[in-house]
């Protein structure tokens, strides 16, 4: 934060006059920076100008080709008409009386086509054979161009299309205006030469002027014409400014350039006009179709928007350097009384935020010194100064932080789950970097202090074991004969379990259902208990009976782990599937029993035992036995059994 000096008058190094200085650089360059982005602005709208144009020429020309296509349609669908072919035939062939027999049926096909698809004008629906001007109609040619059959004209002459000397969709001047002529062959009926033709002439009319015209637009803002490249130069098949329908053009500087270029491009006329060009040819038809719009009335616009964002970004630069320089002198100063102000509410927000909450949380700078302390961390410290060392907050738990610190040299946050010690207190810590981005960034440090919650876990945890070892030893009591059975039971399920690799909660679960498990014999009569030699059949379903009992008795005591599930898994049916605490415990079970004395039996030898559960154990408990012998032999299991 800069402070200006009364002094030197200086700021950042520079005095008044080289503030000046750069603001005249600033401006120059923005001015530059301002000119390149209008220009690049300016550039984008004339290029959307242009493809708006180029949008309604390719909506225009497609209306067009469609109309044309829908006039190739017509007149195919004549000359492909089987009776058309055999009537034609007829008239070549010399057969008078079949022609005369469908000389009626031809015409009235012809004058219904006609009329259907718009051949005729409005003066149109008098016999061909009256003479009058050239006019639209439909007629059958022979194959010299005779007409057979026919509804409105009179024609202007085909020769010229027959003989070649036009394209068969050529166009040509009649006082009516410019028409569309087309010459389509009929093929004798079994296909091959041709043997007529079918010739239509379509006058240019108001409704086909229309498709020029763009739906929405002003009249007068453009104009469309249609043009056709002849032998004798351009021909306007329809009329534009200055130029009339059925005229030629030798050379013109707009129109002949245009037709050859899809682009929309800027085109001046004889008299220096500028006009926006744009040129799309028709299919099937030998036209073009030319859209004209004047150039400056439709870039004026651009160009002014361009001077006007200009104008704009100048004056708000030299607006805002003058802003700055007259404020130069008060602004450095406010700035600093307002950077002060609104780090002093910061801090007060701060403060008022985290000593409400029950962690202790502390901001140090990356070289260690202390930033920012809350209430709590305060009182860990025993100190009344407001940004205590973190030695004198974490005391013996300081290095356990300064580890985490470490590791945010290489990631955002660091955390463990282990809890630290600082005498009495036991604490989680977790830190990070205010700015995740930045490895320099100031670190923020949160510990919480789990001391009651551990101690009360603690003692939960002493009053369960005191009633584990209570339910335990009310049960040897009342069976001296098996003494430490649940004991022996259940410290070889948790050396198998860490043998396999469980985990803390997995092996204390199976360690506390293992002493649990024979609860159930509180519910067999003692004369059973105590009896010398084997269990009759009853016996022996009470005693099942009463340990399956042993689930449901202990379902509402809370332990951390499934204990009681556990235990009722073991008392289910052999065949029964289950998880593989209730299979290691069974497996454990099975083998304290068979080491163990009874009155009607003497205890088997540790190998033995390992040998009869490897035959009649399933595949997935061969691991478990292997990690019993190993504790039995390798670990002093067998010292611990009392073996």
């Amino acid at each position: 934060m800069a402070i200006v000096s009364p002094v030197s008058n200086r700021i950042f190094g520079l005095s008044f006059r080289g503030w000046v200085r750069a603001l005249l650089l600033a401006l120059a360059f923005g001015g530059i920076l301002g000119w390149w982005w209008t220009g690049l602005e300016s550039n984008r709208q004339e290029t959307t100008l242009y493809d708006h144009e180029a949008q309604i020429v390719d909506s225009r020309a497609a209306a067009i080709s469609s109309w044309v296509a829908d006039q190739r349609r017509s007149v195919s669908s004549v000359a492909a008409n089987p009776a058309i072919g055999v009537y034609v035939m007829s008239q070549t062939t010399g057969d008078k009386e079949a022609a005369l027999g469908q000389a009626g049926y031809l015409k009235n096909l012809i004058q219904n086509v006609a009329e259907r698809d718009g051949w005729l004008s409005g003066d149109s629906q008098v016999p061909a054979n009256v003479v009058r001007d050239n006019s639209p109609g439909l007629a059958i040619l022979g194959p010299e161009g005779g007409i057979l059959a026919g509804a409105g004209g009179p024609l202007p002459s085909p020769l010229d299309m027959i003989t070649g000397k036009l394209a068969v969709n050529g166009t040509t001047r009649l006082a009516q205006g410019s028409v569309l002529r087309l010459l389509m062959p009929i093929n004798s009926p079994g296909g091959g030469s041709v043997i007529g033709y079918v010739y239509g002439v379509r006058l240019l009319d108001d409704s086909f002027m229309r498709l020029l015209a763009q739906p929405g637009e002003p009249q007068g803002e453009a104009e469309q014409a249609i043009v056709a490249r002849t032998p004798q130069g351009l021909l306007a098949v329809t009329g534009r400014a200055g130029v009339a329908s059925g005229e030629h053009a030798v050379r013109d500087p707009i129109l002949e350039p245009a037709i050859d270029n899809t682009t929309t491009r800027k085109a001046s006329t004889a008299n220096g006009m500028h006009m926006l060009v744009t040129a799309r040819s028709i299919a099937n038809a030998g036209w073009s179709l030319v859209r004209l719009r004047p150039a400056d009335a439709a870039l004026d616009t651009v160009h002014e928007a361009r001077i006007l964002k200009l104008a704009s970004w100048l004056f708000g630069l030299g607006l805002a350097g003058t802003a700055a320089l007259l404020s130069w002198r008060h602004g450095a100063a406010v700035q600093a009384i307002q950077t002060a102000e609104t780090e002093a509410r910061q801090r007060e927000f701060l403060s008022m935020v985290s000593d409400r909450q029950p962690t202790a949380i502390t901001v140090i700078s990356k070289d260690g010194s202390t930033k920012f302390s809350n209430v709590m961390a305060r009182r860990w410290a025993g100190s009344g100064i407001h940004e205590p060392a973190l030695a004198a907050v974490y005391g013996a738990a300081e290095p356990a932080v300064q580890e985490q610190l470490a590791k945010l040299a290489t990631a955002p946050v660091a955390s463990a789950d282990d809890v630290v010690a600082n005498g009495n207190q036991r604490i989680r810590i977790e830190t990070c970097r205010l700015d995740p981005t930045n490895a320099n960034s100031d670190r923020l440090i949160v510990g919480e202090d789990l001391t009651a919650l551990i101690q009360e876990r603690e003692r939960r945890e002493a009053n369960l074991r005191a009633l584990v070892n209570t339910l335990t030893g009310l049960v040897d009591a009342r069976d001296p004969g098996s003494a430490r059975h649940s004991e022996k039971v259940s410290l070889t399920a948790k050396a198998i379990g860490q043998g396999l690799g469980w985990t803390l909660t997995e092996t204390s679960t199976i360690y506390t259902a293992g002493l649990l498990m024979n609860i159930g014999k509180i519910l067999v009569p003692s004369s059973i208990l105590t009896k010398q030699g084997p269990l009759s059949a009853d016996e022996h379903v009470i005693v099942r009976t009463a340990m399956a009992q042993t689930g449901a008795l202990l379902a509402n005591v809370p332990f951390d782990g499934p204990v009681a599930a556990t235990i009722a898994a073991v008392s289910a049916p052999p065949a029964g599937s289950v998880g593989r605490l209730p299979r290691l415990l069974r497996l454990a079970n099975a083998f304290v029993s068979m080491v163990s004395p009874r009155a009607h039996r003497a205890a088997m030898t540790c190998e033995d035992a390992l040998a009869e559960l490897g035959k009649t154990s399933n595949p997935e408990e061969q691991s478990s036995i292997q990690a019993l012998e190993h504790w039995l032999n390798a670990s002093g299991g067998k010292a611990i059994l009392g073996l």
